[in-house]
């Protein structure tokens, strides 16, 4: 399908709600499908509006608002395979991702992204950038501890961890801190934590934290809106973005 057909579909599921048929494992449930994002990073907002097929998996998102760096719409579009699939843009750009069970064990978009499971929890991501020279290409390799379905630590490059501080009160949801950044990537969210992320730690920054998460919660309990403010080295001026979420159901 050529470039122009796929923005036509796009333009036309977005207005009409209109899914098309492919064979994908669901992602989400109906109780939090999500059917809007607006992403305010700085100021500027792109809003994601969500189309899926009759399973519930993602079939494409569309992408407009000022915070793109042309200005202009943008859009995903998601077509599967049996233990694949792949993700094509509106610049005609695709990469594939593939998973085995709901599981995403790797993302070649060219550069690649390998991870391995203890079971159904992320133990080791590998993260490989090319390069000009030999080898050709850089390894960061990052490996997860996890405890009663929850990070307990993750050990990054340079022996740098980071923790995560819960709501042990609430249970981790499809816009949470470990979630959300991950589903707008490939539709899907590849970080599943049993409770709700307040605050990711580091033992290399200043104040010994690097994320924290603030929510708002709708009438059925569900976030409708999270704020993520990072860690900028101390200077007094962090870094602050704001997701607001719509469902469908």
């Amino acid at each position: 399908m050529n470039y122009q057909k796929i923005l036509l579909l796009f333009i036309f599921a977005a207005s009409t709600g209109v899914v098309s048929s492919c064979k994908k494992k669901s992602s989400s449930s109906g109780s939090n499908l999500l059917a809007t994002v607006d992403y305010n990073s700085g100021g500027s907002i792109e809003h994601y509006r969500f189309v899926y097929n009759p399973d519930n998996s993602l079939d494409s998102m569309v992408i407009t608002g000022g915070g793109l760096d042309t200005g202009n719409n943008g859009f995903k579009y998601f077509k599967y395979a049996a233990t694949s699939y792949v993700i094509t843009d509106q610049n005609n750009y695709s990469f594939t991702v593939y998973d085995s069970g709901g599981l995403v064990e790797e993302v070649v978009i060219p550069d690649t992204l390998i991870f391995t499971y203890n079971g159904s929890v992320l133990s080791t991501l590998i993260e490989k950038t090319q390069s000009i020279v030999p080898p050709y290409y850089s390894e960061v390799v990052s490996d997860y501890s996890w405890a009663n379905g929850d990070i307990t630590s993750l050990v990054t490059a340079g022996g740098a961890t980071e923790s995560y501080n819960y709501n042990t009160g609430r249970s981790g949801e499809i816009g949470d801190g470990c979630r959300i950044d991950y589903f707008l990537a490939y539709g899907q969210p590849i970080i599943k934590t049993s409770f709700l992320p307040t605050e990711l730690l580091s033992s290399v920054t200043i104040g010994g934290w690097l994320e924290q998460y603030y929510y708002q919660f709708d009438n059925s309990g569900r976030i409708s809106q999270m704020i993520k403010v990072g860690n900028n080295g101390g200077t007094g001026v962090n870094d602050t973005t704001v997701y607001t979420y719509s469902y469908y159901y």
